[in-house]
């Protein structure tokens, strides 16, 4: 198979950073969904192993560490939106 630059190279996704959270704070992107370690080529198996580093050893250090950084509101069985899910 002969490799050189072409279109796919470009595609990318979204931009995160080294924690990989995107622009949007609290929204993370991994695996072929961000444009990071691996870049935008997607041959074979750079997608997979994109995947593999970012859940394994990512992904299970900076989602825990955004949210012990960031305190949830409590939420309670009398909040309208557990009603509704309940119902």
């Amino acid at each position: 198979m002969r490799i050189y630059p072409a279109p796919h190279y470009t595609m990318g996704g979204l931009w995160v950073d080294y924690h990989l959270m995107t622009t949007i704070t609290g929204l993370f992107a991994g695996g072929e969904a961000n444009f990071s370690d691996h870049g935008a080529n997607r041959l074979g198996a750079s997608a997979l192993m994109q995947g593999l580093a970012d859940g394994y050893f990512i992904l299970p250090y900076t989602v825990p560490d955004y949210i012990a950084s960031n305190p949830l509101e409590a939420v309670s069985v009398s909040h309208p939106a557990f009603a509704a899910a309940e119902s």
